[in-house]
């Protein structure tokens, strides 16, 4: 008999009968007709077995699988119901966390804001006035004096940025000026105003040694000058005139020998420079016009601080005391149209 036969008519009453004794029963009806049928027999009596023994251990590990499943789920059902959750515990707890965190802030935001710092008035381009009452300096810079040019555009712009908004201050070295304004750098949002007003040319830096923001100052004002910005626009007759000579300390007291404190200029352009309604101005708030002159070309013109007549190419200024200081400075010239001639710093 050919053994693939053999096998799926085994196959076949393994499936039917439920004990080794019913299937060797059946399958001893069947003829050998050789010895080699009975060799093949007993071959596949044997996988049988094994394979009755492989069902019969499979059968016990998917026993043992679903038996832990079970202790599994059971001891969780236990932990869910007997024990708070974890995740809820946790969200409780950050919520608190949140509250307090957000109620520590709000107290420094009461403690650190002082809601009396809100622009009320912008008197001109370095000056405001707060709600409180106190008048406010911007330390660092000199904007444009009244009557002079950009003194509108500098004081709109410093309107549009701070008025009627609360502004934070920062002190320096020095508290408050010599008129009692308190000397402040002001912050709105993130706009440093002091140095937005210089980086724009609505400003120019006003004795900046020893600052805390020196540095940036002065970089933000060689940036507007080298731009040309605001008041930083050249002359026509830039490169026409130069600085011949400079006296900025008087010998002794400068306040008792004011007229040995003087600058003297000098026509190098191809033709006389007409300059009537022309000025000179140092970092600070002093200002000088020309009246009625005229700069023939290669000559010169001495302006003395002090008083005195006016002769040929010597003027006096007129002033009760000392323009130029001595550890630092600079000269703005500028002609009738207010556009800048000269500049030169000294330190």
């Amino acid at each position: 008999m050919n053994v693939n036969v053999l096998r799926f008519k085994t196959v076949v009453l393994w499936h039917d009968c439920n004990k080794t004794s019913k299937i060797k029963k059946i399958l001893n009806k069947q003829k050998f007709k050789s010895m080699i049928d009975q060799i093949q027999f007993n071959l596949c009596q044997k996988n049988y077995v094994a394979l009755a023994w492989k069902r019969e251990r499979v059968g016990y590990i998917l026993l043992t699988i679903m038996l832990i499943l079970f202790i599994c789920g059971a001891f969780y059902f236990f932990i869910y119901l007997t024990t708070p959750r974890l995740e809820t515990m946790w969200q409780i707890d950050r919520e608190d966390s949140i509250i307090q965190n957000m109620s520590d802030y709000d107290k420094f935001l009461n403690q650190s804001i002082d809601k009396s710092n809100i622009v009320v008035e912008v008197i001109d381009g370095d000056t405001i006035m707060l709600e409180n009452g106190s008048k406010i300096r911007l330390i660092g810079i000199n904007a444009p004096e009244k009557g002079y040019s950009h003194y509108t555009e500098a004081k709109e712009i410093v309107k549009s940025l701070i008025l009627l908004k609360h502004v934070r201050l920062e002190s320096d070295s020095e508290n408050i000026d010599d008129y009692g304004r308190l000397l402040r750098y002001v912050f709105v949002d993130d706009i440093f105003v002091n140095l937005w007003l210089v980086e724009q040319g609505y400003a120019n830096v006003f004795r900046e040694s020893g600052l805390k923001y020196e540095n940036q100052l002065k970089e933000a004002e060689t940036s507007a000058r080298l731009k040309e910005l605001g008041m930083w626009e050249k002359s026509r007759y830039s490169g026409h005139i130069i600085v011949l000579k400079f006296n900025y300390n008087a010998e002794g007291d400068d306040d008792e020998n004011l007229n040995d404190e003087y600058v003297i200029l000098q026509n190098v352009g191809d033709a006389p420079l007409n300059m009537t309604g022309w000025t000179i101005k140092d970092e600070g708030s002093n200002i000088f016009t020309f009246q009625g002159y005229i700069l023939p070309t290669d000559e010169v013109v001495m302006l003395h601080t002090g008083s005195g007549s006016n002769t040929g190419n010597k003027i006096f200024w007129n002033k009760k005391g000392s323009v130029w200081n001595n550890k630092e400075d600079a000269i703005y010239l500028r002609d009738e149209e207010e556009k800048l001639v000269l500049y030169l710093k000294y330190s």
